[in-house]
């Protein structure tokens, strides 16, 4: 299998509303989540990209560490993301760590 890569400018240029991202972290939370499903990844979003805003990330959070764009409140679950205001340990939106601008989740 061979493998690919772009940096997080280039995948969000590329974006379009319903593109599935999936990521890959490497913290013990991350390991164990794979081992528990047995899957090559441990993170999935799917990329909101609407006229002028700038592109949003769907995806559920565990943490309330951001208010999600739809509701206001910082709440566990379902939120939207813009992908430059992830925390740096946090998932898909996304400054690095987890989440649409990790470097170390693909």
């Amino acid at each position: 299998m061979s493998t690919a890569s772009i940096d997080l400018k280039q995948a969000l240029d590329l974006a379009r509303t319903g593109d599935v991202w999936l990521f890959r972290g490497y913290s013990e939370a991350d390991r164990a989540i794979r081992v528990a499903t047995n899957s090559p990844v441990n993170h999935v979003g799917m990329s909101v990209v609407i006229d002028d805003l700038p592109p949003l990330m769907w995806h559920a959070e565990l943490g309330r560490s951001l208010p999600d764009l739809w509701s206001g409140s910082r709440h566990r679950g379902v939120q939207l993301h813009t992908c430059a205001t992830r925390s740096p340990s946090g998932p898909p939106g996304m400054a690095s760590g987890r989440g649409c601008a990790s470097s170390n989740r693909r």
